[in-house]
């Protein structure tokens, strides 16, 4: 799995002037997903085929931002089989040039306010303990929910084998 990559400050006004569109992706969408995964290190950027299948086949639980035909960012995740009231949140992705306008937070209430009714009572990602703006996404995700979050230790770097990888920490948000 990955981990998610969140806002910073924008360079040009990013998406102060208009507001992109936020929706369910469709498989048309897969490759604009990968393209914009591969401006946002360091998520790991997957096959072009995992980004159709997921979105097509994880639609439900994932969203795109959308301005001016482009992907501008997105959000993949899942509900997790033993657990289906859980959305884990594999991958979250602002363009550079939309960071630092709430973007991200943005797409994560609105797979939040879909999934709810659905019977979503959780949400769990990991991040890397370097990856500072993700867990302040999360951080203040969970507080302006007034939901609770958890950090414990879950995938070490030793498990990646060879591949250089820090270790990853399971993020849970969960209502209270």
């Amino acid at each position: 799995m990955s981990f998610a990559v969140t806002e910073s400050s924008a360079r040009d006004g990013g998406v102060g002037k208009r507001s992109p569109v936020l929706r369910a992706p469709t498989i048309q969408d897969g490759l604009g997903v990968k393209q914009l995964i591969s401006t946002c290190p360091p998520l790991d950027l997957n096959s072009t085929y995992c980004y159709l299948i997921l979105c097509e086949h994880f639609a439900e639980t994932s969203v795109v931002a959308e301005m001016s035909g482009e992907i501008v960012g997105a959000i993949t995740g899942y509900r997790t089989p033993q657990n289906p009231q859980i959305l884990f949140v594999w991958q979250v992705a602002v363009n550079p040039k939309y960071r630092g306008n709430g973007l991200g937070n943005r797409m994560l209430q609105s797979l939040w306010d879909r999934l709810v009714p659905k019977g979503v009572s959780e949400i769990n990602t990991t991040v890397a303990p370097a990856n500072l703006p993700s867990l302040s996404l999360f951080e203040s995700f969970a507080k302006s929910n007034s939901a609770y979050l958890e950090k414990t230790k879950f995938i070490d770097s030793s498990f990646f084998g060879t591949d250089p990888h820090e270790n990853e920490d399971l993020i849970s948000i969960k209502t209270r």
